[in-house]
């Protein structure tokens, strides 16, 4: 849902602050050394996806011809 209404990209960065913190505090459970970052956010996904722009319907009829 978070996604969906926009709201994804502060929680991401809500998140990354609060590991950031965590390393600070606690660097002994961060083995890897690196700097820990939340996962990427998702790209689209579609059950049904919708059709192409006017634009790109017009191009890929022209081609056709």
């Amino acid at each position: 849902m978070d996604v969906h209404y926009g709201r994804a990209a502060a929680i991401r960065d809500r998140r990354a602050t609060i590991l950031t913190a965590a390393q600070s505090a606690y660097p002994e459970r961060f083995a890897s050394g690196g700097t820990p970052a939340p996962p990427d956010l998702p790209g689209p996904a579609w059950i049904n996806k919708p059709k192409n722009t006017v634009q790109e319907v017009t191009t890929e009829n022209s081609t056709q011809n």
